[in-house]
């Protein structure tokens, strides 16, 4: 859509997501592009649609040696300049504080002053803390956002997704 976005973890190495967006986006089998076994007729095609996305300069990829530090992030994003960023273990990154706590707040407000400064939306992704019940819909909410309340607070929208028993089992 003509839109640069930038996808960071701090958890997945860059080689790991790329196989995951390949697989996704080409509709290829994850397992067997994993393991390096698409067959004859599959690779070919995977190959060609690799460079095809390669082609697209829309999407740039950090990948997790989990030594981020939220300086490291803020530089990324100002050489980058993407329209969105997606964050994936944002807890792990390295901030000022005084505890684990502290330090996943302060990287929330930060997160959003870097989103302001720069003019690019940020996403991230958490788990839900233990308050959060299966099949209580009512306890899923910003307040029960694992690790920090001050991620539901900087949010201009938070989503919260649920697995049921039928779905786990599905």
């Amino acid at each position: 859509a003509g839109k640069k976005v930038l996808i960071i973890s701090t958890e997945m190495n860059k080689r790991q997501m790329a196989r995951r967006f390949f697989s996704l986006h080409l509709r290829a089998p994850y397992n067997d592009i994993r393991r390096g076994k698409l067959g004859d007729f599959a690779e070919p095609k995977f190959l060609d649609g690799v460079k095809g996305i390669m082609k697209d300069s829309g999407i740039s990829i950090v990948g997790g040696d989990f030594d981020y530090t939220i300086d490291n992030l803020a530089a990324v994003i100002a050489d980058e300049k993407p329209d969105l960023v997606c964050i994936d273990g944002p807890y792990l990154i390295k901030n000022s504080g005084k505890d684990r706590h502290e330090r996943v707040s302060n990287n929330f407000d930060d997160f959003k002053k870097i989103g302001i400064r720069s003019h690019c939306a940020m996403l991230t992704n958490l788990q839900f803390n233990r308050s959060a019940k299966t099949g209580q819909s009512s306890t899923i909410s910003a307040d029960n956002i694992g690790v920090t309340d001050v991620a539901g607070w900087n949010a201009t929208a938070a989503y919260g997704l649920v697995q049921t028993e039928e779905m786990l089992a599905n």
